[in-house]
């Protein structure tokens, strides 16, 4: 699980700094946004939850104006190219894994497969996390145009639609507040003529429409005081996973309603990320449930589904997690390499004595990098990694060159947790790494042993 917590580490403190710096981008970053939801580029699918949140992040964040996104393989597969020097982001994916009593050993299966077993069956799973890296279609070349999905209906039908098929009434009284009651199970809004424009008034309606959707005979999810920075970090989450029905430029008084609620939001998840994590996991279902009584008409089937494989290797057992080191292609002392196949999208390679040495899709990328073509990319099945490194005029180090371990690429040198110790054998790594970005790479592990860790 230790991934997992980085992960959502990484995503609670982005947010914290988002909405802390710059809190007008991230609020109008989902609001105006051109191209909607981050969708996977080649199944066309939409990312949820997490992923979703995160990936839209680092779109407002680098300033991407296209929301797809693709692994290397698929980039490879569709015949695109990828920019060099572009760098990937995580997104995580969740799969469930069976007891095969023939072999003694748990198998991943699909999500379609899961839900076919029986009750019993289902009891005997477990779930396995893996993390994938994707870029962004602006970083990748080939790929055909975006195209723009317009909703043909207004803003103010939305807040309509979704307010009858919830079953939710607006009242608009002559006070200057704007709240959802639970005990009337209605929501209060000041007249229509007191909002600065229709963006403030339909936005604030989803906003507290967001609310409603806790309702015991909902959602029930725990509208009390207690817990009213939190059901408020919901419902601010919600607005934002809606925000592609409301698109308009913000006023400068919506924000000043939400920074009381910031700094509150910063120490609790600061404390737990889980807190985060919670949140948007609610606000998904919120709107997943608004979107459904609105009639809104989105994607119905909405989860990213790859094609998962057994983890297996002859003679050997291997186990992934235990076995996996980030990034990076590492040769082993001997130089014996295998290929495990793990669901068709990313391979990582190990040694006879079953020690992870990276994955192709870091391979692929640092070839890449270094504008070799396409004829050299690694597949799963490419057990020679000597010839295809005589083929690019390069070579694997020679076994008296090595102690236990060398890297061909500086991501893995600097992230490594052994890191510091290669340099400190003198390994010779020009061949693999140019000069200036071996130098660059002391630098940044003499800063890493400063504060003796090195960051994920």
């Amino acid at each position: 699980m230790k991934k997992t917590n980085e992960f959502r580490d990484l995503v609670a403190k982005e947010f914290i700094r988002c909405v802390n710096e710059s809190p007008r981008e991230w609020k109008q970053g989902w609001f105006t946004g051109k191209s909607g939801r981050a969708r996977n580029a080649a199944t066309d699918k939409p990312y949820k939850g997490i992923n979703l949140f995160y990936l839209k992040m680092v779109e407002m964040q680098l300033g991407f104006d296209d929301n797809r996104w693709a692994t290397f393989k698929q980039i490879k597969d569709k015949g695109w190219k990828l920019q060099k020097g572009s760098k990937g982001y995580k997104v995580e994916y969740w799969f469930p894994l069976k007891f095969d009593s023939k072999t003694g050993r748990r198998k991943a299966i699909t999500w379609n497969e899961y839900a076919q077993l029986e009750d019993d069956e289902k009891k005997d799973c477990t779930l396995q996390c893996k993390y994938f890296t994707v870029f962004n279609a602006s970083q990748i070349e080939g790929i055909p145009e975006i195209k723009l999905v317009h909703n043909d209906i207004s803003e103010s039908e939305v807040v309509e639609k979704i307010s009858k098929g919830l079953g939710v009434d607006i009242e608009h009284s002559g006070g200057d507040m704007a709240y959802y009651s639970p005990g009337k199970d209605k929501i209060c809004l000041p007249l229509k003529e007191t909002f600065f424009d229709d963006y403030e008034y339909n936005s604030t309606a989803l906003h507290e429409l967001g609310h409603s959707t806790g309702a015991e005979h909902r959602l029930n999810r725990d509208l009390s005081d207690n817990n009213y920075a939190y059901e408020e970090l919901v419902a601010e989450i919600t607005s934002c996973f809606m925000g592609e029905y409301i698109s308009a430029e913000m006023t400068d008084s919506h924000f000043e309603n939400h920074k009381a609620y910031i700094a509150n939001w910063a120490s609790e998840i600061e404390d737990d990320n889980a807190y985060l994590i919670n949140a948007i996991k609610d606000a998904e279902a919120a709107a997943d449930y608004m979107i459904e009584k609105g009639e809104l008409d989105l994607d119905k089937d909405a989860t990213i589904e790859t094609q998962n494989k057994s983890i297996y290797i002859e003679p050997f057992q291997v186990d992934f997690i235990e076995s996996y080191e980030k990034f990076g292609i590492r040769l082993s002392e001997n130089l014996d390499i295998q290929a495990l196949d793990i669901d068709g999208a990313w391979e990582t390679w190990i040694t006879k004595d079953g020690k992870c040495i990276g994955n192709t899709d870091q391979l692929n990328i640092w070839f890449c990098d270094r504008n070799v073509s396409n004829n050299h990319y690694v597949n799963p099945r490419v057990k020679d990694l000597e010839n295809l490194f005589n083929e690019i005029n390069s070579r694997l180090p020679k076994e008296s060159e090595l102690s236990i371990l060398d890297c061909v690429d500086k991501e893995d040198l600097q992230e490594l947790e052994g890191g510091k110790s290669y340099l400190k054998r003198n390994v010779n790594l020009e061949k693999f790494v140019s000069k200036e970005e071996l130098n660059s790479v002391e630098e940044n592990i003499v800063e890493n042993e400063k504060e003796e860790s090195f960051e994920m």
